[in-house]
């Protein structure tokens, strides 16, 4: 079950909710820059935007491939593009497949684990 339909199944607007999880993606690309980085700002901003476009775009419960697909050719095309990499990797940098399916991974699990804690909140 993916995040937004977590968040439909407990009654949340979507959209709000969609709000507070991207809110947190957010939050982590700048310290993602601080430890590593700008380009791996650049590339958490970048994976995180293709996630939540995908799951926007692509609905139904079996589409998990379709999303997973979808966010790895947006990623893959566009990060040699994006300023940040280009100044610290140069350009023309590319990037190793399994790696990138890995981020990708790492941040749809991100998403999922903060929807079922939502979804698990029980009301005061």
């Amino acid at each position: 079950m993916s995040f937004v339909s977590i968040l439909k199944t407990v009654g949340t607007d979507v959209l709000k909710g969609l709000g507070v999880v991207t809110g947190v993606a957010q939050a982590a690309a700048p310290i993602a820059g601080i430890v590593l980085g700008p380009a791996a700002s650049a590339i958490l901003t970048k994976i995180n935007s293709a996630v939540v476009g995908a799951e926007l775009l692509i609905t139904g419960a079996q589409q998990g491939a379709a999303k997973q697909a979808s966010v790895a050719t947006t990623v893959a095309a566009e990060l040699p593009t994006l300023d940040a990499v280009i100044q610290e990797m140069g350009a023309g940098a590319s990037f190793d497949p399994a790696a990138l399916n890995a981020a990708i991974n790492a941040s749809v699990a991100m998403y999922n684990s903060i929807a079922a804690l939502v979804a698990s909140a029980k009301k005061a």
